[in-house]
């Protein structure tokens, strides 16, 4: 393990796995201090907002929750990674990682960022899930980012799995996460569970491979 301040490492192998991903260069570590002052959020403008925020939704708050009882325990699995919306930006936004970026400075630990696109191993295919909602208390949009956000977890595998991406009619949302295919079942009940504990019930299924179309590439 190596070590980039108390009470928080990232693994070697997750090291060796960016450094493989970025032609030989690793992440790199900034203290809090700089990282909220040279990094911009994706959203609300600055990290003050952004935190609170965070912290008034009870879905938000769950998962930094969860991430600083990881944090807590010592793993980043993944660095916070960071670009530039135009060229002519002078300071950098979250481009993945934002609960992490927040749940890092709330803890005062240092955050290792990576510039340009996330990579992660394990993410190279897709499944879709198919999430019903029964009895909602809510307008659907705000369904839909309750359950987009609850939809990003650690399997019981360890594995994490992270949702970027979804779509809703009404009350029946799709969700694309990355491919277990050994574990569909398992995820799914996975899911449904968090969503239960977090007062929406739902049935969730494994609805297919995402299949990536060729024909869109350009020629």
């Amino acid at each position: 393990m190596e070590l980039v301040r108390p009470f928080l490492l990232i693994s070697d192998a997750a090291a060796e796995l960016y450094a493989r991903a970025r032609g030989g260069r690793r992440a790199r570590t900034v203290s809090p201090s700089w990282f909220r002052a040279n990094v911009l959020p994706v959203f609300h403008g600055s990290w003050e907002e952004t935190e609170r925020f965070m912290l008034a939704d009870d879905v938000e708050r769950r998962r930094l929750d969860e991430l600083a009882a990881e944090l807590a325990g010592g793993t980043f699995d993944y660095p916070v990674c960071v670009g530039r919306d135009h060229w002519w930006s002078r300071r950098p936004q979250v481009l993945d990682g934002m609960h992490r970026a927040v749940t890092a400075m709330r803890l005062g630990v240092d955050i290792p960022i990576e510039y340009g696109d996330p990579y992660r191993d394990g993410y190279g295919e897709q499944d879709e899930y198919l999430v019903t909602v029964v009895g909602a208390d809510a307008e659907p949009a705000e369904i839909f980012d309750r359950v987009l956000c609850l939809a990003s977890f650690r399997s019981a595998d360890g594995f994490w799995l992270t949702c970027d991406v979804g779509g809703a009619l009404d009350y029946e949302i799709r969700l694309q996460l990355p491919r277990r295919a050994d574990r569909r079942e398992e995820i799914a009940a996975e899911l449904a569970d968090r969503l239960r504990e977090a007062g929406i019930t739902a049935a969730v299924t494994f609805a297919g491979e995402v299949e990536f179309d060729e024909d869109l590439l350009p020629r």
